[in-house]
Order: structure tokens, then C-alpha cells, then sequence
């Protein structure tokens, strides 16, 4: 198959010539299909214009839709932390949490909050603060604010009224975040002009996360993992940096 709204299975078993095994469509969203996150048999595709989509992946070569959700739009990047998925979208300024207890049943939206700099209810705070990523360790939630430079911790214990607890400034428009035993690692994309790589202690939660160290790397970063003491970071012009982070 080919074209728009279709989730693609590829085949890698040789990495020189991957090929697509199958495809299937994604009915009732647009051509943008943000993010995939996969838990099990089933992935879980984050949508521009609608709720999250659910894929039975089990046979690679037979790719099935199972479920939909109509809850939740303009989701730009999500992750998987037990039965919960977490979803945050820049067009409506918010992060969402689904339990997937009951996949291949659509999620279940338990709640939404607006991850604005200081605690307030969606719509409460008028500015545009764009939640780009969200990382979950424990019982808190990261989220990083692309337009106001903040990341924002939650507590999501209870995943049905999630709490604000601290915010504390980033570099600039931070892109990506990712959590790796107690340390938050934020990649800032900075546009037009140098990336870097923002290392926080976060060992102390409640309280606020303590910057460790920034490091310059790359330029409009988009992602970044951390493995064994290095940290990968991706940027806009395909190419990929490596960070020694074993010192922090």
C-alpha cells in the first residue's frame, strides 16, 4: 500500500535493503500522523486531528486496526509507562493520559491538564507554552514547553487528576526530554541557532529539578536517548551527535 494516513510495518532483517511488509489506513484524521509508541502486539498512533489509533502489529505482514479513540487532537508525541499512555499535543497546549488496560478497546481517557509554568487549569493562562515531549519516571510526568522554555513535572500517581509540583527554565525551545535513573536529560533545538543537551538532577523531587550541566551540540535537536552513559541526540539535518554523560 501507498500514500497518506497509513501506518507502515518495515521489515529490517536486512538492514541493506528493508523493505515495507504492510500497511494499513488510518481513517478519520489527517496526513499528520505525529509519533508511534508500541506496548506488546499493539501500537498506538498518535494523531494530528484525532485521538490515538490503535494497531494490532502482531503479524507484521497483516497489519489491523482494532480501535479508535475520539478523545484528544493534535497530539504531537506520546510514551508508554505501564498501562497508561500519555499524550501531548502542541496545537491545544496539553498532555493527556489513556489507560490501555483493555486494548484492543480504545483508550480510556481518564484526564487532561495544560502544562502551563505555574499551576492553573487548561485555559487558564492565556500564552502559548507549545508541550513538545513528555517523559514518566515513577510517579512523575515531564514535560517540556517548546514557546516558554520551562520543563514541568507532575505528579501522576492519580493518573485521573494529575498535580503540578515545580517548573524550572530550560535551554532554548526544548524539543525532546527523556528520563534516565535520576537524571532528566532535555534536548533544546534553539532555531536558527546552536543546540544543546540540559542535564538535571532530579533526585529530590518534590523538589525542583537542579540543573547539572548544558552542552552544546548540533543545532535544532529533535530527540535524544541515553544508553549506558552516552547520550544521542538527532537534529534537523539528519544527523546524529553522541555526548559523553557518564560524568553527571
Amino acid at each position: 500500500p501507498t500514500g497518506v494516513n497509513y501506518l507502515f510495518a518495515v521489515d529490517i532483517s536486512n538492514p541493506l535493503n528493508p523493505f515495507i511488509a504492510d500497511g494499513v489506513f488510518l481513517p478519520g484524521g489527517s496526513a499528520i500522523w505525529a509519533y508511534v509508541v508500541v506496548s506488546g502486539r499493539y501500537a498506538y498512533v498518535i494523531a494530528g486531528l484525532s485521538g490515538p489509533r490503535v494497531v494490532d502489529i502482531s503479524d507484521p505482514t497483516n497489519l489491523q486496526l482494532v480501535s479508535t479513540s475520539s478523545v484528544g487532537s493534535g497530539g504531537s508525541m506520546g510514551v508508554i509507562d505501564g498501562n497508561y499512555l500519555y499524550v501531548v499535543s502542541q496545537t491545544n497546549d496539553d498532555l493527556r493520559i489513556y489507560d490501555i488496560s483493555g486494548s484492543p478497546l480504545a483508550p480510556v481517557h481518564l484526564s487532561r491538564v495544560c502544562p502551563t509554568d505555574v499551576v492553573g487549569a487548561c485555559g487558564a493562562v492565556p500564552a502559548e507554552h507549545r508541550p513538545a515531549a513528555v517523559a514518566v519516571s515513577g510517579n512523575y510526568a515531564f514535560i517540556v514547553n517548546y514557546l516558554t522554555n520551562k520543563l514541568v513535572v507532575y505528579n501522576v500517581q492519580n493518573k485521573s487528576s494529575p498535580q503540578f509540583v515545580t517548573s524550572v527554565p530550560t535551554g532554548v525551545n526544548p524539543s525532546f526530554v527523556t528520563v534516565s535513573g535520576n537524571r532528566a536529560y532535555v534536548a533544546n533545538a534553539f532555531r536558527g541557532g546552536p543546540g544543546s543537551l540540559t542535564i538535571f538532577d532530579i533526585s529530590a523531587l518534590p523538589a525542583a529539578p537542579t540543573p547539572l550541566a548544558t552542552i552544546p551540540v548540533g543545532a535544532e535537536l529533535t530527540s535524544v536517548a541515553v544508553s549506558q552513559g552516552f547520550a544521542y541526540l538527532s537534529d534537523r539535518s539528519n544527523e546524529l551527535h553522541v555526548v559523553d554523560v557518564s560524568g553527571y
